[in-house]
C-alpha cells in the first residue's frame, strides 16, 4: 500500500505541533510496511527530495532548496478550495 500525505510542516520545517505529528504518524506507518510520501513546502537549502527514517520526502516551493518552484499557495477560503477541484 502506497500512502500520500500532504502537510504545510515537516522536520525540519516546524513551525507548530502538525510537523510533529505527521512525522510520527509516518514512521509508524512505514513500520507496518506502507509506502508514505509526505510532500509538503520547502525552505532554506532542502534537497528536492529525501528519506527520512524511510519516509519520502519532496520538498516544494519555499525558497532556494530544489524541489518545484515557486511558493505553494494553500486556498484561503472554501471558495478558492472548490474552485481549483473543478477546473
Amino acid at each position: 500500500m502506497r500512502v500520500l500525505l500532504i502537510s504545510w510542516e515537516y522536520p525540519p520545517v516546524i513551525e507548530g505541533g502538525l510537523g510533529r505529528h505527521v512525522r510520527k504518524l509516518s514512521e509508524h506507518l512505514v513500520r507496518d510496511g506502507v509506502e508514505v510520501h509526505v510532500l509538503t513546502r520547502g525552505g532554506g537549502r532542502l534537497p528536492a527530495e529525501a528519506d527520512q527514517h524511510g519516509v519520502i520526502v519532496p520538498w516544494v516551493g519555499g525558497g532556494g532548496g530544489g524541489g518545484v518552484g515557486g511558493e505553494l499557495s494553500f486556498p484561503r477560503t472554501r471558495a478558492h478550495s472548490s474552485a481549483g477541484w473543478t477546473r
